[in-house]
């Protein structure tokens, strides 16, 4: 008899649906991983950006919960970035309104200032700096 037999087809779907069942989790979570490492990434350029801005002006941005777009298109026209960086959860530039992953600047006193970045959905903070 030539070919296969059901039973073995099967039992090779079987095999195959398992394979998924027990990678699928671990491939998110690895995406998840990249994602935040990559917002954790566009925030310290940020905060580079924001440190030679202070260096040449002796002061930090003024703002409370100032989105990243914003801060950033600052930082351009000083010439002191090139461009906005890629939300990695959205695929476009930073926005104003974004809806995923957005990172949040607010200026604490003369000499200081805290960002704070948002996972999936903006729920829930990935990090804080400083």
């Amino acid at each position: 008899m030539r070919g296969f037999s059901l039973i073995e087809l099967m039992i090779v779907i079987g095999i195959i649906a398992i394979i998924n069942l027990v990678m699928v989790p671990s491939f998110t979570s690895l995406q998840r991983s990249a994602k935040q490492l990559s917002a954790k990434s566009s925030a310290r350029q940020l905060m580079v950006g924001l440190e030679q801005y202070h260096f040449m002006h002796q002061v930090y941005p003024e703002g409370t919960n100032v989105p990243m777009a914003t801060i950033a298109k600052l930082l351009i026209d000083e010439q002191i970035i090139q461009a906005l960086p890629t939300n990695p959860y959205t695929g476009q530039v930073y926005g104003v309104q974004d809806s995923s992953g957005q990172i949040m600047y607010t200026k604490q006193s003369s000499g200081e200032y805290h960002i704070v970045g948002y996972g999936e959905d903006n729920d829930v903070i990935i990090f804080s700096f400083p």
